[in-house]
């Protein structure tokens, strides 16, 4: 399994059965609370 720390731009992937490609990260650090990570795959 893929941990959101392994992510990054053009990282291939295949979920259920069909193929996606990260085309955008964001990794997001918020003045106040836990850090979040922004993913947008097609």
């Amino acid at each position: 399994m893929i941990e959101s720390g392994d992510l990054k731009k053009g990282l291939k992937l295949e979920i259920d059965g069909e193929p996606y490609v990260t085309v955008q990260f964001e990794f997001v650090k918020p003045g106040k609370g836990q850090a979040l990570s922004v993913v947008r795959c097609n």
